[in-house]
């Protein structure tokens, strides 16, 4: 019943569960599938549904004033996205949009809460999910508060990139999903310009190289130095 042998990262949904109650999970709402652009969930709108993710990669992205697009996450198989509009009864915050082959099981809301009520274990995790989403939120605030340097939003962020969509190559871990710069200003919230001059240093430094194919780890001990250095000098 999975569509990736099972091998979800340990930080979804899926991977923190049993592998009974996985495969149960994977039993619930009906099964779907949409290529890259298409989405899965349009903010604003009124949904009672979650959406599981089985294999693929999907962005969250929050539509502002005049037609600019910000990137806030990032979301791959085994996650759970969509249910912050049904659990607080309001439209959707955000939209969902595949960014390769993405499948998914959408599930209503009434179904999802009476599998957590039959499986104590599952809502136990569906709040540690909840519970991480909003730590990982507070600590991007509080980056930007304390004016964390660039160097370290950057690298903390291309991090926390590669431990969940990381893919091993003979030299180097390749970033799974495609980003762009734009993008990855967005989620470490510095401006475009920022963003470029410090990945121009991390690929002078041989720390990454940043391609048409996409960014490729090479030095991850020197990227992590780089994001626990704390110093508070603002960038």
């Amino acid at each position: 019943m999975t569509d990736n042998g099972g091998a979800w990262p340990a930080q979804t949904l899926l991977g923190r569960l049993p592998s009974p109650l996985r495969d149960r999970a994977l039993r619930l709402g009906t099964e779907r599938l949409r290529v890259p652009g298409e989405c899965l969930v349009r903010q604003g709108e009124v949904g009672g549904e979650v959406i599981l993710l089985t294999s693929g990669h999907a962005k969250v992205e929050v539509d502002l004033a005049r037609g600019k697009t910000v990137l806030i996450a990032i979301r791959t198989g085994g996650d759970l996205v969509g249910e912050m509009g049904p659990l607080e009864v309001k439209p959707r915050s955000a939209s969902v949009r595949a960014c390769a082959p993405t499948r998914f099981r959408t599930i209503a809301w009434e179904e999802w809460e009476r599998f957590q009520r039959d499986h104590p274990p599952v809502a136990i995790e569906f709040g540690r999910m909840l519970s991480a989403r909003l730590r990982w939120a507070n600590e991007r605030r509080l980056d930007a508060a304390n004016s964390r340097r660039v160097s370290v939003r950057v690298a903390r962020i291309l991090g926390e990139l590669y431990a969940i969509h990381g893919r091993p190559l003979e030299v180097g871990v390749q970033l799974a999903v495609a980003l762009t710069q734009r993008e990855l200003a967005s989620l470490a919230g510095v401006s475009l310009s920022a963003a470029e001059s410090e990945l121009r240093d991390l690929e002078n430094g041989r720390i990454i190289r940043w391609g048409y194919r996409g960014c490729v780890l090479l030095d991850e001990p020197a990227l992590r130095q780089r994001a626990e250095n704390l110093d508070e000098n603002p960038c």
